[in-house]
């Protein structure tokens, strides 16, 4: 275990004086356009920065799902189950409803038909991919003729990362 979390004590490391915590979230924004304004001018490392904030996302992460159901039952105490700390206002909501329609014949019909089309159209899908040019056939469901064209290929570029 690192030496940084032995010395840790309790919550230090989230109370810890941080301009963050006081900041509104337009001046978050404001902090974030100068940080990255100062590296395009200045230089920097960019690829540290950036293992760094991944670092931090995950420690947020988890622990706002550790924190969680006890910010639950000490919001219950709070009047309409809210409270406002550090510009940030924390309220329990209601989740999205989920149903469940397994029970109801009609649906388990349509949905069957929308999953075979589905299918279908994934299986369209994989045979377009794979060309490399144009060709007409003879569609076999409906005998007519097709054509059919290799799809536009689009891509962009994010990061992976993993934490060690």
């Amino acid at each position: 275990m690192s030496e940084a979390l032995t010395s840790l004590k309790g919550y230090e490391v989230i109370k810890q004086a941080n301009p963050i915590i006081s900041s509104t979230k337009a001046e978050i924004s404001a902090m974030v356009d100068a940080y990255i304004e100062n590296l395009s001018f200045n230089g920097g490392n960019p690829i540290e920065d950036y293992a760094i904030t991944e670092k931090l996302l995950f420690f947020i992460s988890e622990l706002q799902k550790g924190l969680k159901p006890y910010a639950i039952v000490d919001l219950a105490s709070h009047d309409n189950n809210t409270s406002s700390n550090n510009g940030v206002e924390v309220k329990v909501v209601a989740t999205p409803a989920k149903y469940d329609y397994s029970a109801n014949q009609a649906w388990v019909s349509q949905k069957a038909k929308v999953d075979a089309e589905s299918a279908k159209l994934k299986e369209k899908e994989a045979f377009i991919k794979s060309l490399k040019e144009s060709i007409t056939t003879v569609d076999p469901e409906t005998g007519e003729m097709v054509t059919y064209y290799p799809p536009a290929k689009s891509s962009g570029e994010t990061l992976r990362t993993s934490i060690a």
